[in-house]
């Protein structure tokens, strides 16, 4: 179990745009070779499918995902009715503005993973990489998006 908290120059709006994209998850996520919503509910819940490669272990892990952006967290668990190639997992995205003018964030995100016959060593590293990389990318890509929305207004 961890947990990764970087300041993000981006808004929420522009860090939640950057989290849910996973169509853009292989350009911007190292070890995801792919990413996408398989199903969505009425109830708001969205299914996702992603398959990665990391080490020798290539992973396929479907998870439900209920996002609660006004209150600014996104959960996520195994979806039981697929077949994951990982034992458990759970976890969850939190964003919370500190300022408007610059824009300023906190990004929070946390994970835990349970994977059958792989020793712990392992999966500490696994769960470190995905905690320390999946907020670099967020970071990068929101701070990009938010740059290049500045751009449009000042063109405007």
């Amino acid at each position: 179990v961890g947990v990764a908290i970087r300041l993000v120059n981006a808004s929420p709006e522009h860090i939640w745009q950057t989290i849910l994209n996973y169509d853009r998850y292989k350009d911007w996520v190292d070890n995801v070779d792919a990413c996408e919503v398989y199903r969505r509910d009425v109830n708001g819940q969205f299914y996702v499918d992603m398959r990665t490669s990391i080490l020798w272990l290539d992973n396929a892990v479907f998870t439900v995902n209920i996002l609660e952006k006004d209150q600014g967290y996104m959960s996520w668990f195994l979806d039981r009715t697929r077949t994951s190639d990982v034992e458990d997992m759970v976890g969850y995205w939190r964003v919370e503005s500190l300022s408007e003018s610059p824009p300023l964030s906190k990004l929070e995100h946390s994970t835990e993973l349970r994977i059958s016959g792989v020793p712990d060593f392992l999966i500490r590293y696994l769960t470190n990489d995905s905690l320390t990389e999946g907020t670099v990318w967020v970071k990068r890509e929101a701070e990009k998006l938010a740059r290049e929305r500045v751009k449009v207004s000042q063109k405007k």
